[in-house]
């Protein structure tokens, strides 16, 4: 019984997860918006390229991680 009661109350707080979010106030990106500039302080491998402009048509990978 108590499974089921964990089980329930866990997919109702998933559930409601994104009614509590926080918003900072500034414009989501939306699919097809253009990508905004993005400027590296250090690269750990030398790209190929100059900017991301240049990048534009191509599939690109960015993988990031921060400390907030």
């Amino acid at each position: 019984m108590f499974k089921t009661f964990a089980f329930t109350a866990a997919l109702v707080l998933l559930a409601a997860a994104p009614a509590f979010a926080q918003d900072d106030g500034s414009e989501s990106l939306k699919v097809g918006d253009d990508a905004p500039s993005i400027s590296v302080e250090f690269w750990l491998n030398t790209p190929t390229f100059t900017d991301f402009a240049s990048l534009t048509g191509d599939v690109v990978f960015l993988k990031a991680w921060g400390i907030s």
